[in-house]
């Protein structure tokens, strides 16, 4: 697996449902999920605040997406003034997220810089495949 390291501007993942965080990300402290995913497809809002719905939060990413599908986060906003963490809400379709309805998976991703971010790290139903940072970038889709 390729790291890099730094302050992150933005990422990419691929969505792959599961529950799985994998042992890379548990040993490097980058990301934690909660919840159960077993759908194929589904609808992904990226903030910069854990739960969902949460008041004053800003979405940095959204969009509805299957198996193999990427998601990004938005490239006119800077990661660095996220207070060092993302959270990906995975709902069951985006009519449920419009609803105000529970996402069925949480997952958080440190983007602190404070330690390597490892590409391929599989946290929840994403998998991280792009980044780009103060200290260099590893892009797939940009």
């Amino acid at each position: 697996m390729e790291s890099v390291c730094g302050s992150v501007k933005q990422v990419e993942f691929t969505y792959q449902h599961s529950d799985c965080v994998g042992n890379d990300a548990l040993w490097s402290g980058i990301g934690n999920s909660s919840g159960h995913n077993g759908q194929s497809m589904c609808f992904i809002q990226i903030t910069d605040k854990s739960g969902d719905h949460s008041w004053g939060s800003r979405v940095l990413g959204q969009g509805t997406v299957s198996d193999g599908d990427k998601i990004c986060t938005d490239s006119s906003v800077d990661l660095t003034s996220c207070g060092g963490k993302l959270f990906a809400h995975v709902y069951a379709s985006a009519a449920d997220c419009a609803a105000g309805r529970s996402a069925i998976q949480e997952i958080s991703f440190d983007v602190s810089g404070g330690h390597n971010i490892y590409l391929g790290s599989q946290v929840g139903s994403l998998c991280l495949t792009g980044y780009s940072g103060t200290h260099g970038s590893a892009l797939t889709n940009w």
